[in-house]
């Protein structure tokens, strides 16, 4: 008897044990699924927005259920204020109904999807997202936010999203949070057609001390437009990434210098050099060669070959007040060579023109490799 009570605990034992085995691996199965789907939905956000063909830098609105009544995976233009607004579904497209607000209308030539529509978390749940104000165009913000490197060390017209992760201080300077929400906790109901953030997200008691200090939570876009990055619990299971204002911009300014580099091509093939430096107006100056882009070319003298870069994006700021235009540092180093440099950006972007294959083109080289 006693030997059968030890085969019967024995074989118990390895069926409890061959059921841990089954569970951990799950789990952390669904970790993998659920921070593959969160970087991979970081990037393409980042590189939609990077690429974006009205101005690089602008984000969407998320997909409300205040707007449509759905998450259909569209972004939703508000019709009222308020930062409910800047908190959502993950989009995967712009919403081509919604062209009366001006985000969406922005975007009409940046209408391609993300081709994101597919993530989901580890649960199966489709990510959540909130972005600052101050990369949306349209109500209630500007109309066209300006997106440039003089942000990193000046105010931006509206407030940064904040991160509290444990810290007395918390990262005060995000451009935009994605959030896996997990699978349902106590009290969570997903089952009507549009629930509300609060069935989606949770929050902790205490976030943290200074600024965290209290109760913070992922679903609750309160004046301080603060959120969550803490360790799982029973009633806390939210995971996030998110981008700093410094990241987003730093991975702008190759996109700037490309388009600035394609624009002083097309000059040298036409002129067989690069143009003196512009003055502060982006008049050519024969007598400069460290200033700003030659952009006209009204009185053509030695040194101001050709009618400028007059062709450049508008959102360069071509109007020489806004955009990136006051923010880049063109120095003609010979008649083969150029250096570009943006405000609060160490990086030097050197051109230099290679002749093969004909008819030309520049090589870019840059150092440091980051801002």
């Amino acid at each position: 008897m006693l030997v059968f009570f030890l085969v019967v605990s024995v074989a118990f034992l390895a069926l409890i044990v061959s059921k841990l085995g089954q569970v951990i691996p799950t789990q952390s199965k669904n970790d993998e699924i659920t921070d593959s789907a969160l970087q991979a939905a970081k990037a393409a956000l980042l590189g939609w927005t990077v690429s974006h063909a009205d101005l690089p830098g602008l984000l969407l609105y998320p997909d409300h259920n205040n707007t449509d009544g759905n998450y259909d995976g569209t972004s939703d233009c508000p019709s009222i204020s308020g930062n409910a607004s800047l908190l959502g579904a993950l989009p995967d497209k712009i919403d081509s109904n919604s062209s009366n607000f001006g985000n969406c209308l922005a975007d009409q030539n940046n209408s391609r999807p993300f081709g994101i529509s597919y993530l989901r978390d580890g649960s199966g749940t489709k990510l959540w997202y909130a972005v600052s104000q101050n990369l949306l165009t349209g109500y209630p913000g500007p109309t066209t936010p300006e997106i440039t490197t003089a942000w990193l060390d000046t105010p931006a017209p509206s407030l940064w999203l904040k991160i509290c992760n444990g810290s007395s201080t918390p990262i005060d300077d995000v451009a935009f949070v994605i959030i896996a929400p997990g699978p349902p906790l106590g009290g969570q109901n997903r089952n009507a057609a549009a629930p509300a953030a609060i069935n989606f997200l949770e929050g902790i008691p205490n976030g943290g001390t200074g600024a965290c200090a209290g109760s913070q939570s992922n679903a609750d876009t309160d004046a301080n437009l603060t959120f969550v990055s803490a360790p799982q619990t029973a009633t806390f299971n939210d995971k996030l990434v998110f981008v700093t204002k410094q990241e987003l911009i730093t991975a702008l300014v190759p996109r700037i210098v490309n388009d600035v580099r394609v624009e002083l091509d097309k000059f040298h093939i036409q002129n067989g050099q690069y143009s003196a430096a512009g003055d502060s107006s982006g008049e050519c100056d024969a007598t400069s060669n460290t200033s700003h882009l030659p952009l006209n070319n009204i009185t053509p003298d030695i040194g101001c070959v050709g009618s400028g870069l007059s062709s450049l994006p508008e959102w360069i700021g071509l109007n020489t007040t806004i955009g990136w235009f006051p923010e880049i540092t063109y120095n003609k180093v010979n008649d083969d060579e150029v250096t570009l440099k943006l405000t609060n950006c160490a990086i030097t972007f050197t051109l230099k023109w290679n002749t093969t294959p004909a008819p030309g083109h520049s090589d870019v080289t840059r150092s440091p490799p980051a801002c």
